[in-house]
């Protein structure tokens, strides 16, 4: 099979289109996509657990803590870009 009549097996979603994709596409930036879907998973993280306060208040500290910590973040951008 010729390399031209290759097809991909499925089509980019509209605001993933890459630089010189289709006529009229939106240029993607990477920069921008990452620090938007870092945000999201930040919002996400900090609503997961509670906040420390009462019984085991202490455990739910150390866990959001842990949690929280910066970095490791690049694992759930990809999840959420594969969706």
């Amino acid at each position: 099979m010729a390399s031209s009549t290759l097809r991909p097996l499925h089509k980019a979603k509209p605001d993933l289109e890459a630089p010189g994709g289709h006529a009229g596409a939106p240029a993607f930036n990477i920069e921008s996509y990452l620090k938007e879907r870092a945000q999201f998973v930040e919002r996400a993280l900090e609503g997961s657990v509670a906040q420390p306060g009462g019984p085991g208040g202490q455990l739910l500290e150390a866990m959001r803590y842990s949690l929280l910590a910066g970095g490791k973040r690049l694992r759930p951008i990809l999840a959420l870009a594969g969706r």
